[in-house]
């Protein structure tokens, strides 16, 4: 006997026999009842059905989905299927009156056991579908489930050139991966959105050595080191050094001696009226062969606008130095250098992956996001997989769920975070542009989730850069503080500093908010007594590195990190104004 979904049976009346049709996954099949009968039993059988022996269902279950099972045999032996009619006897149209009239009681247990049947079908589903629903979503995400997509984007980035998920390398194939995982849920309109972006490569290692007077080389890392996005091109020349006045973010601070020199400017400080990439730009328009931007240690600053065009892109060799290095530079008369670097700076298409819950108010948007790209200097597992992947196996939990939240539910995955947060500001702009950045109403960013020598990190929304998103994330700080309290998880505030996605959001005054797990920075001996784990050693000894493989995720940090995010994202979603509970 095989079951059947009481979906797909239809009872068909055809002019010389009663049969059930049944469709199982596409397939049909019609049962008939073979043998032949005489009046006799066709007698016997409708006496049979008078006395009320109606067929039933012989089980029924559900799980993910309802099967309502009916025997055959059962169906038949009690009238509810009367058999055919001999082969031999006139047949009878099933309109005639006489053929209604001799069937009638029949036909009335056919219509009530279908009616049985789909009621309690639909009853049935109805209670799974609560079952379902009522399942809080931190039940059903797990650090388990995460590593299954952990394990996929190592192999993508196994497969990649350099075995990476940069722009250039195994982006493209992780973001496929996350559009097939979101595209079979059928829950989401999955768009990706393009955008150009510059992707800087350093294709030999830079060289700087003072001639004269008093010649000496200089050691790379040490005195001096090369800046992403710091020239473009193949440079290799000696010229005179000159120094600018102030910090060069004035076309004035440049001399006309500054022409054809390499020109020495001190690194523009926070509270400065410009920053770096001002200070190479104007040198660079002020006639200078080359940059050496100098501080006390050596600065790790991108030479590049956040908000880039390629008018801004700076061409000549530009490099940070160390103090120690440009009183060297300057010391004696008519100072020289020679200057070599190798780059290239290419404008390439990437995207960013975004899913828009089909259900909700679209007016009242909740994003959670995080980045999918990785350096090219390793496969990123922990920088970003970990965040991203417990943003995809988050809405992977929403959609089975099948719930209609009040706020329209996005999830994005950003492309070219680690080239300046690139997809985040593309995706702002474009809103921004269209006068629609105001139907988001929070923003959750997730970077990080897994670091080794891990503290959990909530972001401080009293450090937001735009007054506008102050209060608001400040309110979706307190609800992952309540959360990691309640499951006693300790935790340290971060600085909302503009080093992820949150910070195009926040900055133009949408509530943002997050967790992290850390990343370069070392745990000291009183970090140690409050989150355990190593003193004086990085968070992730990994981070940006060839080993920040599968084996760099720690996976207790991201079980908290995961389900706390859940918790927390399930009971925005399920705020009825969202708007005023940010307020």
């Amino acid at each position: 006997m095989q079951s059947r979904s009481t979906e797909s049976v239809h009872h068909l009346l055809e002019e010389d026999a009663l049969a059930v049709s049944y469709s199982d996954d596409g397939e049909e099949i019609e049962v008939y009842q073979q043998q032949s009968f005489s009046t006799e039993d066709r007698d016997h059988q409708h006496s049979d059905a008078k006395k009320g022996k109606a067929s039933h269902a012989k089980h029924a279950r559900f799980a993910d989905e309802v099967e309502v099972s009916v025997g055959d045999d059962d169906l038949v032996a009690n009238g509810a299927f009367l058999p055919p009619y001999n082969l031999g006897d006139k047949p009878t149209p099933c309109c005639h009156p006489g053929w209604l009239q001799r069937h009638r009681d029949s036909l009335i247990v056919l219509s009530c056991v279908c009616a049985f049947i789909i009621v309690g079908a639909f009853l049935l589903l109805g209670i799974a579908s609560l079952e379902t629903s009522s399942v809080k979503l931190q039940d059903m995400v797990s650090a388990e489930n995460i590593m299954v997509h952990l394990q996929k984007l190592q192999d993508i980035a196994m497969d990649s050139p350099n075995q990476s998920r940069s722009v250039l390398n195994g982006y493209n194939a992780s973001a496929q991966y996350v559009i097939d995982q979101l595209t079979a849920t059928h829950f989401y309109d999955v768009t990706q959105q393009y955008f150009q972006v510059p992707v800087y490569t350093e294709l030999a290692r830079p060289f700087l050595r003072k001639v004269s007077p008093d010649p000496i080389d200089f050691v790379l890392d040490v005195d001096y080191a090369g800046l992403r996005y710091g020239g473009n091109g193949v440079y290799d020349f000696t010229a005179p050094v000159t120094l600018a006045d102030n910090e060069g973010c004035d076309m004035s601070d440049f001399s006309n001696a500054t022409a054809g020199s390499i020109a020495l400017v001190a690194l523009a400080t926070s509270g400065s009226k410009c920053e770096l990439t001002d200070q190479a730009l104007n040198a660079q328009k002020a006639g200078a062969k080359a940059v050496l931007v100098y501080s006390k240690v050596l600065t790790g600053r991108r030479a590049r606008y956040y908000q880039w065009t390629p008018e801004t892109l700076i061409q000549i060799p530009t490099l940070t130095v160390t103090s120690t290095v440009a009183q060297v530079l300057m010391d004696g008369v008519a100072p020289t250098a020679t200057v070599q670097i190798n780059t290239e700076i290419l404008i390439v298409p990437t995207f960013n992956v975004i899913a828009k819950a089909k259900k909700g108010d679209p007016s009242s948007i909740l994003m959670v996001g995080g980045h999918l790209d990785s350096v090219p200097a390793g496969p990123g597992l922990n920088d970003n997989g970990s965040g991203s992947q417990t943003v995809l196996e988050l809405a992977l939990r929403f959609a089975a769920q099948k719930r209609k939240y009040h706020s329209q539910l996005a999830f994005a995955f950003w492309g070219a975070e680690e080239l300046g947060l690139l997809g985040s500001y593309a995706f702002v702009n474009d809103l921004k542009a269209r006068n629609q950045l105001q139907t988001i109403k929070a923003y959750l960013n997730f970077d990080m989730a897994a670091s080794p020598n891990y503290i959990v990190q909530v972001f401080d929304g009293a450090s937001a850069d735009n007054d506008l998103a102050v209060h608001g994330s400040t309110i979706l700080q307190m609800q992952f503080q309540s959360v990691l309290n309640h499951s006693s998880i300790p935790y340290a505030l971060k600085p909302m500093t503009g080093g992820s996605d949150y910070y195009p959001f926040s900055l133009n005054g949408v509530p943002s908010n997050g967790l992290a797990a850390g990343a370069g920075e070392v745990k000291t001996a009183e970090d140690r007594s409050l989150f355990g784990g190593l003193a004086n050693a990085p968070l992730d000894p990994c981070y940006h590195q060839a080993c920040d493989t599968i084996d760099n995720i720690n996976q207790e940090c991201l079980q908290y990190i995961s389900q706390t995010a859940a918790t927390v994202v399930e009971k925005l979603a399920s705020t009825k104004n969202l708007t005023a509970f940010l307020s």
